[in-house]
């Protein structure tokens, strides 16, 4: 801070000069760069989206496939019995 007061006012008119040549050439630069070149979209963190190929495109849609009452109700037999067999052992699973 003590080094802006030190500055004249000479100094200070043109370093205000510069500042604004290198705005006014960093707006050149950007419109010359997006003429000539598209621009990618900014995106947030995370997994970045799947562009869709000839074969996703092509592909039909088909139904969910649904899990029956009885499958589910082995898979939870199974699982009940895994943690009580890891809790007899004294361990979590994860």
């Amino acid at each position: 801070m003590n080094y802006l007061l030190s500055l004249t006012t000479a100094q200070l008119r043109h370093a205000t000069s510069l500042k604004e040549k290198i705005v006014d050439l960093k707006q050149e630069l950007a419109a010359t760069l997006a003429f000539n070149a598209p621009v990618a979209a900014k995106r947030g963190p995370g997994r970045p989206k799947q562009t869709p190929t000839a074969e996703t495109i092509a592909a039909p849609q088909g139904k969910r496939r649904r899990m029956s009452a009885a499958a589910r109700a082995r898979m939870a037999t199974t699982t009940k019995a895994r943690w009580a067999m890891a809790k007899t052992a004294g361990r979590t699973l994860s």
